[in-house]
């Protein structure tokens, strides 16, 4: 069986996914629900933003708890067990931003535009709560590219 990069990385997510769920686990409550959310306004040229939002079930309320600006269009949110959320830019990608669970901005990762590497809008955390990947696309000569997966410390997501 051929393994494509699409079929590597389900795998490689599946074999994460254990990671991400206690950060959604722990943001639920009976009553209550964190979401992490993105969007823009309805006009091209509106800014970007990802929220929590708090569902409250009971009385069916959604509330905005904080809104932190982005650089550009966002694609991957990440919870994590903090309260905090790792939000990724879209492909091809220059920022990873992580924010607190009052929505400051604790570190912001940009790739140097002249570097050949971009983000592809998702991340996910290890097992150990650990490490950090970040799934990647390393530009080549002539148009060609290859995805990279890299590792890096899971608070210091800039190494």
């Amino acid at each position: 069986m051929t393994t494509n990069h699409r079929r590597f990385f389900a795998a490689v997510a599946a074999g994460v996914a254990d990671s991400a769920l206690p950060g959604i686990a722990l943001a639920t409550t009976p009553r209550q629900a964190v979401v992490a959310a993105a969007w823009r306004g309805p006009n091209p040229g509106d800014p970007c933003f990802a929220r929590a939002l708090v569902a409250d079930w009971e009385t069916r309320n959604l509330d905005i708890r904080h809104a932190v600006p982005l650089p550009s269009r966002p694609h991957g949110l990440l919870p994590e067990a903090d309260g905090g959320m790792l939000v990724v830019a879209a492909r091809p990608g220059t920022w990873l931003i992580r924010c607190d669970a009052q929505g400051k901005v604790q570190q912001q990762v940009s790739l140097e535009e002249s570097l050949a590497r971009r983000f592809c809008g998702h991340a996910f955390v290890a097992a150990n709560g650990e490490v950090l990947l970040t799934i990647e696309t390393a530009l080549l000569d002539r148009g060609n590219a290859r995805r990279r997966l890299p590792f890096r410390p899971r608070r210091r997501a800039d190494a």
